[in-house]
């Protein structure tokens, strides 16, 4: 895969706003469509109303992509995961994005198996609706565990996800890391403990280095 450098809007935008700030960029994430039920918020109803910001950014190759989820998903397991990556598949497509990225957080550390096979089924759904679209995930990097979490996810979808946004800000307290040096993301073991988190101990979870 060539490489991404991914962009993010997570508010209110127009056309001005995204030509002053979409140049090296491959890859733009709006969000969010939230689930099935609640409709779309931030930067993701901006787009819906203002089709030319898409325009805009197809006309420079740049992809765009749909946002699902979100903080406010509090219980992803409440939705049909077929239903939940068909509608947001469907949704996608009608407007004129590219791809769309699970933003799915409130997960148990690590994944229960309810879970993992939920985001796996929502994950296929999507691209039974169109295999081209891209499908990108953002976990935490607490749902990344040996033998569990998402390296299941991984095995199970079969290498449909396109590349993952480790949300390494987004850890919480110690328990989880702050992810704030070299050591904490690209280290084995810090302060002395197993680092499961890494980067290299997420490929050696089975997590294909081209998707990071």
């Amino acid at each position: 895969m060539p490489k991404k450098v991914i962009g993010y809007f997570s508010n209110w935008i127009n056309l001005q706003n995204v030509k002053d700030k979409y140049q090296g960029y491959t890859d733009i994430i709006f969000a969010f469509w939230q689930d099935p039920t609640s409709g779309v918020s931030g930067a993701v109803e901006a787009v819906i109303k203002q089709p030319e910001i898409l325009n805009f950014l197809k006309s420079k190759n740049k992809k765009c992509i749909l946002a699902a989820g979100g903080a406010n998903l509090q219980n992803p397991l409440q939705f049909n995961a077929q239903k939940f990556g068909t509608d947001l598949a469907n949704f996608a497509i009608n407007h004129n994005f590219d791809g769309v990225d699970l933003d799915i957080e409130n997960l148990t550390v690590p994944p229960t198996i309810a879970e993992i096979n939920w985001l796996v089924d929502a994950t296929k759904a999507v691209k039974a609706i169109n295999e081209d679209l891209l499908i990108s995930h953002a976990p935490q990097a607490t749902y990344f565990t040996n033998n569990g979490g998402y390296s299941l996810v991984e095995q199970d979808t079969n290498g449909i996800i396109d590349y993952f946004n480790i949300q390494y800000y987004n850890q919480g307290t110690w328990e989880y890391q702050t992810y704030d040096n070299y050591e904490s993301m690209f280290e084995t073991s810090y302060n002395n403990y197993s680092n499961n988190t890494s980067i290299p101990s997420i490929i050696e979870q089975g997590i294909r280095l081209k998707s990071l």
